[in-house]
């Protein structure tokens, strides 16, 4: 039996390496890029009792040929110790690209559409949102299975389905106000909705700190890692061409200040910490979302756009609360672990967003070329 608990952990160290190595950042872990070490001590069970240690080395990570080999150490008979290993010899490659945007708005928990909101879509390939080109596609859902994880209260209406945590009973988790519509049904998804974390490209060079003072301008026109950025009273920040940008802390618009995304341009931005937009206008000159992406990496859990703005844009932050301000107006999508629309926001996801890959090769496909277990 300490055996094969020992053999469970080193199976359990396996898949964590793997999973690292496809979503996470195994160049945190100890070493270098020949060899990285993780070691995790008194792993525990469920019920809290300590089960053994596990002790879990990648070899050559960065090669496209790798070795994880992973150790399960279990207490044995008075001070001996029970090791079991795993080895597996894998190569990887490119991962698929990531089309997170099949739901109006999705939550890893709570979904909250406050009073006098409208959700609903249309499709930008075929023309700007309005008259004919307005649709009932607009769906909303959580992986929740508690009670109430999506809200939908007095006097909104949300034209789409809304779906609850696989498995669970769509009655308890949607809750519909009386004053409320729902033109579309309650559902059950069919299987938990994958979030992954996203990883910024690591060849980005360093910009430092963007500052903005009132009344000033500035123009990114190059890819950068930006330690946080700030926009004051009637300061523009523009984006004249297509950049990748990363903020490891803030990103703050003040009151009257612009970030502005040029008619020809594309902006890919990666928060690591925030943004927060507080009475700024974000200007896509585009008016397509495609062309402008917030990104919340695992440490992003914040994103709070104020009042009355009206922009385009697509929202991918799996760790954040996203709150929407009131009166806002957004062509997009949202996915949030949580998301509340304010009262009197219009949200129109736009359709074109079902199929747009948005992270070309997350992660890293893997074929298992050895498993062994020793």
């Amino acid at each position: 039996m300490k055996s094969l608990k020992a053999l469970g952990l080193a199976e359990a160290g396996a898949e964590r390496g793997i999973w690292e190595l496809r979503y996470g950042d195994v160049s945190t872990w100890e070493g270098d890029d020949t060899l990285r070490t993780l070691a995790i001590s008194d792993f525990k069970s469920s019920e809290g009792n300590v089960i053994g240690d596990i002790e879990i080395s990648i070899i050559d990570p960065v090669n496209s040929i790798s070795t994880i080999e992973s150790k399960g150490r279990v207490a044995g008979w008075e001070s001996s110790t029970l090791i079991r290993a795993v080895r597996i010899i894998y190569e990887h490659g490119e991962g698929e690209g990531l089309c997170p945007f099949d739901h109006a708005v999705f939550a890893n928990t709570l979904v909250k559409v406050h009073s006098y909101c409208l959700v609903d879509s249309y499709d930008s390939r075929l023309s700007s949102y309005g008259g004919e080109n307005k649709f009932a596609n607009a769906h909303i859902g959580t992986n929740s299975l508690m009670q109430y994880m999506i809200q939908i209260l007095g006097d909104s209406q949300v034209d789409g389905n809304a779906y609850s945590g696989p498995e669970s009973d769509p009655e308890t988790v949607i809750y519909v106000d009386p004053f409320a519509t729902l033109n579309g049904f309650k559902q059950t998804l069919s299987g938990f909705k994958e979030m992954p974390s996203a990883i910024p490209p690591s060849d980005l060079p360093d910009r430092g700190v963007l500052y903005l003072d009132k009344n000033s301008s500035f123009r990114i026109k190059e890819s950068g890692v930006y330690s946080s950025i700030f926009i004051d009273k009637n300061a523009s920040l523009i984006v004249p061409s297509d950049v990748t940008i990363y903020v490891t802390g803030g990103f703050d618009i003040e009151t009257g200040g612009f970030f502005i995304v040029k008619q020809d341009a594309r902006a890919k931005i990666y928060l690591g910490t925030y943004l927060k937009q507080k009475g700024g206008a974000i200007v896509n000159q585009t008016h397509d979302p495609t062309r402008l992406l917030f990104i919340g990496t695992e440490t992003c859990t914040d994103v709070d756009i104020k009042n009355g703005t009206h922009f385009y844009a697509a929202i991918y932050t799996p760790s954040a609360t996203v709150d929407i301000g009131s009166y806002t107006q957004m062509n997009g999508a949202i996915i949030g672990n949580e998301v509340k629309l304010s009262s009197s926001v219009q949200l129109h996801y736009d359709e074109a967003l079902v199929n747009y890959e948005m992270i070309k090769g997350v992660g890293n496909t893997f074929n298992v070329i050895s498993w062994h277990g020793m």
